[in-house]
């Protein structure tokens, strides 16, 4: 499962990085929760070139009825989103890069419920294997035909850096991956769920942060500085939703 994530890196080395034309407003995020805004980068076939945008995590389907609270689902299994219904669909057809350079992930190693970031041993940023969906309320009703554009993040089997943390990490892509992964004109299942495997074990590094990250309303750098060593139990973070 992936929870929070972090994005600090500036908006020009993303765009270079992740070859858009341009980003839009963003401020560095260093706890970044379900429900709220992301970046991702897209190809459509009416839009073939790359382009960035901002939606927010937890896909809601389009078909999702009305009235009803709307399922908010951060992350989806990546062994079974060809066929799960919510993510059928954007499987084959809505695709996206969800821009991060760094991911969070709670261990109880010390018998605490301690946060720990993971991030590339050279701090690039990096592409976590997304999915997007519009979900648009019915004419007429309290939101009157307005659209809602939200994402999901893939998850697989964790690496060895990440087993001793978690059993799942997200789907990180290198850039011939993300090349593949973007194409809208691929829509065959298996070659995509192909791209879908466990980062390389050499790239990736974690260590403790603040337990400030636990509380969504924190946002700082304190949230990703080292910690002192304490016996001072933290509370839990809150968890708004599962892998499906």
């Amino acid at each position: 499962m992936c929870g929070r994530y972090t994005l600090i890196t500036p908006e020009k080395v993303l765009a270079e990085r992740f070859s858009v034309d341009t980003i839009p407003p963003w401020s560095p995020r260093y706890n970044l929760a379900p429900s709220q805004e992301g970046l991702i980068v897209r190809r459509m076939t009416t839009a073939p070139e790359r382009s960035a945008a901002r939606l927010r995590w937890g896909l809601v389907p389009r078909w999702a009825h009305e009235g009803a609270r709307l399922p908010t689902m951060i992350n989806a299994r990546s062994e079974t989103a060809a066929e799960k219904p919510a993510f059928r669909d954007p499987f084959r057809h809505r695709r996206c890069l969800v821009l991060a350079d760094g991911f969070i992930e709670w261990s109880r190693r010390t018998g605490e419920k301690m946060p720990y970031l993971f991030e590339m041993v050279d701090g690039r940023p990096f592409a976590m294997a997304g999915l997007w969906d519009r979900w648009k309320s019915k004419p007429g009703t309290d939101a009157d035909g307005e659209a809602l554009e939200t994402f999901t993040i893939l998850t697989i089997s964790a690496n060895t850096v990440l087993e001793p943390y978690h059993d799942r990490m997200p789907v990180i892509l290198d850039e011939e991956s993300s090349e593949a992964w973007l194409d809208p004109y691929l829509v065959v299942p298996g070659p995509l769920t192909k791209l879908l495997t466990p980062f390389s074990n050499h790239g990736i590094q974690a260590r403790p942060i603040s337990p400030r990250v636990n509380n969504i309303r924190h946002d700082d750098p304190s949230c990703l500085e080292t910690p002192p060593r304490t016996k001072e139990r933290p509370p839990a973070p809150s968890q708004l939703d599962l892998d499906i």
